[in-house]
C-alpha cells in the first residue's frame, strides 16, 4: 500500500482508500482487546501503522482555503485510523496500569519496543504546526491526546 499511495494519481487515492479501510478494520479489530492472533502479529501491524503516518499528504501547493477540504481526503482520513490506533496503544493496550486482565506482559513488551517511536509520531505531527504546514486536524488532535497518553505512561 505504502509505495502506491506514495505515487501521484488515481492509484494512489485508490492505496489510500484501501490502506483506510485496512487501519478501520485494525482499529475496530483492537478497540477493546487485542487478540492473541494479533498479539503475535504486532510487529507487522505496528510496521504498517507507523508506515501510514509517515505517508506525505501533498497539499503544499494548495491554496489555505482550499486546504479544509481535504479533512476529508482518503489521505487524510488513513491518518486519522493510524493516529487513532497509536493513540488506543499508547492510552490502553500499551500501558500495563490500564491493560486489561491477562494482557499485562503484552503491553509491557509493546510499551518496551514502540512507546518511543509512537511517542515522536505524535510529536511530529504536532510539530509539523508551528512549520506552517497543513495537516488534517483530526491526526492533529489525536497526535496531542498521544501525546499526553505516552508522558502518562509509566512503564
Amino acid at each position: 500500500f505504502t509505495q502506491v499511495a506514495l505515487q501521484q494519481g488515481l492509484h494512489s487515492l485508490e492505496a489510500f482508500k484501501m490502506l483506510k479501510l485496512v487501519l478501520k478494520c485494525l482499529y475496530s479489530a483492537v478497540h477493546m482487546a487485542v487478540s492473541r492472533q494479533i498479539q503475535q502479529d504486532i510487529d507487522p501491524w505496528m510496521q504498517v501503522i507507523l508506515r501510514a503516518v509517515e505517508l506525505p499528504l501533498s497539499v503544499a501547493e494548495m491554496p489555505p482555503t482550499q486546504r479544509s477540504a481535504l479533512e476529508k481526503a482518503p489521505p487524510a482520513s488513513c491518518r486519522k485510523w493510524a493516529f487513532r490506533i497509536l493513540l488506543r496503544f499508547a492510552n490502553r493496550h500499551g500501558n500495563p496500569r490500564r491493560a486489561l486482565n491477562g494482557t499485562e506482559d503484552f503491553a509491557k513488551a509493546w510499551s518496551a519496543s514502540y512507546l518511543v517511536p509512537v511517542t515522536e509520531v505524535f510529536l511530529r505531527e504536532a510539530c509539523i504546526l508551528a512549520k506552517s504546514s497543513w495537516v488534517p486536524n483530526r491526526s492533529v488532535s489525536t497526535a496531542f491526546l498521544g501525546l499526553a497518553a505516552a508522558c502518562a505512561c509509566d512503564s
